[in-house]
């Protein structure tokens, strides 16, 4: 593809630099949180959507801005099952067009197992929150070519005024494929970010 180029190419040791010092980051949070100890589950088979605004950053693409939706059935409060799914623009410098910005879109749809830790925040207003971690397996479809992936990720719902029905969600996810390019090969870790509501039912 286009945005498969040299000079791109040469830039992404610098890309893969930094996604990858997010996804170690994110690591090291995840292992905080795993080792901490979890509330007893107090909610079960709750059914959650969540519709968010998503900064999507590639090794080799513009930052540039899509939409996600996400859905989990929680067993309990430690353990859920769902799909994610997401749209976005890429965006991207093209040699053969004379470096102008192109843009395709990619979307993208995995099933997620996600692993939480209930917690209290503020323990004077008890604002309750859950801190979890998620990974999963899908595809991802661009430019008429589609890609298996791998996502490894996590976030904080924060459940205002304590209500039961809905809550503020942030995600955070990398996304681990592999492109061919005329130069062999080359994994990507993309990164996505996104923020928006939740409803519980």
């Amino acid at each position: 593809m286009d945005w498969f180029t040299k000079d791109s190419y040469m830039r992404s040791p610098q890309n893969f630099s930094r996604s990858y010092s997010l996804f170690i980051l994110l690591a090291w949070n995840l292992l905080f949180f795993s080792i901490c100890e979890a509330k007893e589950p107090k909610v079960k088979n709750m059914q959650e959507l969540s519709i968010q605004a998503l900064l999507y950053t590639g090794d080799q693409s513009r930052s540039s801005t899509g939409a996600s939706f996400q859905y989990a059935f929680h067993f309990n409060r430690t353990l859920w099952m769902g799909i994610d799914a997401f749209w976005n623009p890429l965006r991207y410098d093209s040699k053969n067009s004379g470096g102008s910005e192109q843009r395709q879109s990619l979307w993208a749809l995995s099933p997620i197992l996600y692993f939480n830790m209930p917690s209290l925040l503020n323990p004077q207003n008890a604002m309750n929150a859950d801190f979890y971690t998620s990974l999963g397996v899908g595809g991802l479809m661009f430019d008429s070519n589609t890609k298996a992936y791998a996502t490894l990720g996590g976030g904080l719902i924060l459940y205002p005024w304590n209500t039961q029905h809905f809550a503020l969600r942030f995600d955070f996810k990398t996304l681990i494929y592999r492109i061919s390019n005329p130069y062999g090969g080359d994994w990507m870790f993309d990164v996505a970010l996104g923020l928006g509501p939740s409803f519980l039912l």
